[in-house]
């Protein structure tokens, strides 16, 4: 007859100290954890733009900006006030966030919404409104100075309105190029490839080490799916509540950020194809690689890592937001994801194909639900 095994306090200590054995075995060296985020950020930050700037001057994967619509999206996410042709106003497809005020036939001002007041211009005519906004020390509307936005070539609207611009404070909008949503699709898809190469190969002996590692049972990859996608659920419900507190503070009403806004954009372009590939594969790949394992590998305390890791995953998310509210809302939000996936990374003894499989589900049910909006009301 078997005896029952009783295990002693020393025995589970030992447990403890041999779990912690095998998860240093499929950790980053320092100086491999430091690289890989170096490699990461040098990428993102300074080769991307190289390689943007070649898209830039190619006809197919670019296109021009006007002034005006320089000048819109200044208006919508700045406190400022300028002016256009109602000839080049028509052609802008998007004046959310703005005001107008037509001056005559020709001219229409432009301004923050929410800062649009009727009781700023009863009463005045549009000599007195011009002069006013333009050459005035400051323009103040509901206790906030307004930026004067000017074009490069005044001559004809200042001449019409006899204005002298010379000794007031104003910011100059010149037109420019942007890419299309081809060159946005394709410098996207360059720099992930760019990652994989860089960042794979110091990875690759990693990657071995936590395949081996993995309860690859269909059961258990399902279970650690569902249970990750819960925690996801979770943590983005905590930081959306949290960012709607914010979001009041802030007086910030943005629907989405600027990054989810360009990912919605290109994922409904006719070059949608190249945008899943990168959200559903490449990007779990290389920011798992980065924000958990890299992050995990280099700073020994879990949870300091946890919380350094998912700023630093939010922030790379949220580097273009135009203004303050908005940097604080969506550093929230991004934050949330962040914490969702560290958690689920320390849950299963960090072995990284825990959060890239959840990571890779999660992105592919935020592009379907993009994709098909009432799929949400099918699911629930």
């Amino acid at each position: 007859m078997n005896e029952e095994k009783k295990y002693t306090f020393d025995d589970l200590f030992e447990k403890k100290e041999q779990e912690k054995i095998e998860i240093t075995k499929h950790k980053f060296s320092f100086k491999q954890g430091l690289l890989t985020i170096v490699v990461y950020y040098f990428v993102t930050i300074l080769l991307v733009n190289l390689v943007g700037l070649i898209f830039y001057f190619i006809p197919q994967t670019s296109v021009p900006i006007s002034q005006t619509s320089e000048l819109v999206d200044y208006v919508k996410n700045h406190d400022s006030i300028g002016y256009a042709t109602h000839l080049e106003l028509d052609k802008i497809n998007n004046l959310d966030g703005i005001a107008t005020v037509p001056l005559d036939d020709t001219y229409v001002l432009i301004l923050t919404r929410d800062l649009f007041s009727h009781d700023a211009f009863d009463g005045l005519t549009s000599e007195e409104i011009t002069t006013n906004v333009f050459e005035s020390e400051s323009f103040v509307l509901k206790d906030r100075p307004l930026k004067r936005l000017v074009y490069s070539d005044n001559s004809e609207f200042f001449t019409a309105y006899d204005i002298d611009i010379s000794n007031t404070d104003t910011k100059i909008i010149k037109s420019s190029h942007a890419l299309n949503l081809l060159g946005s699709n394709l410098l996207n898809t360059v720099m992930y490839l760019m990652l994989l190469v860089g960042i794979g190969y110091l990875s690759i002996t990693i990657l071995k080490k936590d395949w081996k590692l993995l309860d690859k049972k269909p059961t258990k990859l399902i279970s650690m799916s569902v249970i990750g996608l819960g925690i996801m659920f979770i943590a983005n419900l905590v930081s959306s509540v949290l960012a709607s507190g914010l979001s009041e503070i802030f007086n910030y009403t943005a629907e989405t950020s600027t990054n989810q806004a360009a990912i919605i954009q290109m994922l409904k372009s006719p070059y949608m194809i190249f945008m899943v590939i990168n959200a559903v594969i490449f990007a779990p790949i290389v920011e798992e690689l980065v924000f958990r394992k890299a992050f995990f590998s280099i700073i020994k305390n879990k949870w300091v890592a946890l919380v350094v890791s998912s700023l630093m995953f939010s922030l790379i998310h949220i580097i273009s937001e135009p203004t303050i509210g908005g940097f604080i809302v969506n550093l929230v939000i991004y934050g949330g994801s962040g914490v969702g996936f560290g958690y689920i990374y320390l849950s299963h003894k960090e072995n990284i194909y825990s959060t890239i499989i959840v990571h890779a589900l999660w992105n592919l049910m935020t592009v379907l639900l993009t994709l098909i909006p009432g799929l949400l009301m099918i699911i629930i």
